[in-house]
């Protein structure tokens, strides 16, 4: 699924958006066992610019009710990913896993650390995600820049995984 985050201006809003009412009738219509989406701005992030989106926690929660395994994300400088989580953005075996990736080149911005649920927090140099999505699970590695092009800091991330469809 993939979804503009940058319609909405409210929680309420989202909740009667056409894109909303799209995005159930989407999901009514074509159960998968594997469910991943995407969109630019986060619902949960440990980020102190941008920090949670109340709108985009309210996709996040239709998806989660109907299984969605995977939701990734830009807008935040950084590299966090996040345990499987609640609809309500807590920790919960079995929920759905929010990954941000926005270190493609822009910046790069500090982010907090110690947040229930954040597994990896990464704004050391710049990279990509690679994602391989099968039919019945998904897996990441997380690729480092070939050279370190941001002023001032090292580092490389050394972060892979695997997760199965609900």
């Amino acid at each position: 699924m993939a979804l503009d985050s940058e319609i909405d201006s409210s929680p309420a809003a989202a909740r009667t958006s056409a894109q909303m009412a799209w995005l159930k009738d989407d999901l009514a219509a074509h159960p998968n066992r594997c469910l991943a989406a995407m969109w630019h701005q986060p619902a949960y992030s440990n980020d102190p610019l941008h920090g949670d989106d109340p709108t985009m926690q309210v996709y996040f929660a239709a998806l989660h009710d109907a299984g969605a395994d995977l939701v990734l994300n830009g807008h935040v400088h950084a590299y966090e990913r996040w345990a499987e989580l609640g609809a309500d953005g807590l920790p919960q075996a079995g929920g759905t896993r929010e990954i941000i990736n926005g270190l493609g080149g822009a910046n790069i911005t500090a982010v907090d650390t110690g947040r229930p649920g954040q597994e990896v927090v990464y704004n050391a140099n710049y990279g990509l995600l690679k994602l391989n999505l099968a039919a019945d699970g998904y897996s990441w590695t997380w690729l480092n820049a070939p050279d370190n092009t941001s002023p001032g800091v090292s580092g490389q991330l050394d972060d892979s995984g695997t997760g199965t469809c609900h």
